[in-house]
């Protein structure tokens, strides 16, 4: 057998880091954060608590990771194609894919609603986190304040309470037919609003 390429060894690593987080968020989504400890999760994940180190120096860094890494797939899906700025098209897009990331992460998302009500906990992500949604909010601002003359700022808070709201809802009752219904209301609010029209969704 070949020795392995650096390539390979990477590949490998990160690989195992994905294995080693989804064993995390299993844990922390079941038993609370506080209450899962390192030992706990490089037990299950098949590794030794010293080996688990190598991977993540601290809980709070495998806690960052997990958040942000799930998280920023939300926030790069509002500006595709990365020229700075949002499109009506883009917008209803957006609004599809995060709905879409709430159905298909539902053990994630409801860690986030729980951690979201801990102030300790979110003290540990929150300088973090207020990184990765600053270019989403002034993407949406400027949006806004194009379409929205007046009320970019209200337009704003509206869209984040529609998505909690909507994702507390799935989260308490996980019903798919409910959550498309729900899709469709908030495509046809912005749709019917502005006159818009979805393109290549």
């Amino acid at each position: 057998m070949s020795p392995k390429t650096e390539e390979q060894f990477n590949e490998i690593r990160k690989e195992r880091r994905w294995q080693i987080m989804q064993v995390a968020l299993e844990l922390f989504a079941h038993d609370g954060y506080h209450s899962t400890s390192i030992a706990s999760i490089a037990r299950k994940a098949g590794i030794s608590k010293g080996l688990m180190y190598n991977y993540f120096e601290s809980k709070e860094a495998l806690l960052k990771e997990l958040i942000i890494s799930t998280s920023n797939k939300v926030h790069v899906e509002l500006d595709p194609d990365h020229d700075g700025k949002v499109t009506p098209v883009e917008f209803l897009r957006f609004i599809r894919v995060t709905l879409k990331n709430i159905r298909e992460n539902v053990t994630y998302w409801r860690l986030y609603s729980t951690l979201s009500l801990q102030k300790e906990v979110m003290d540990i992500i929150m300088s973090e986190m207020q990184d990765l949604a600053k270019d989403t909010i002034q993407l949406l601002t400027s949006f806004f304040a194009e379409h929205f003359a007046g009320k970019a700022e209200e337009e704003l808070y509206h869209l984040s309470a529609l998505f909690k709201g909507v994702m507390l809802q799935f989260l308490a009752i996980n019903d798919e037919k409910w959550m498309k219904k729900n899709e469709e209301m908030m495509i046809n609010y912005y749709k019917d609003k502005k006159g818009w029209t979805e393109q290549n969704i």
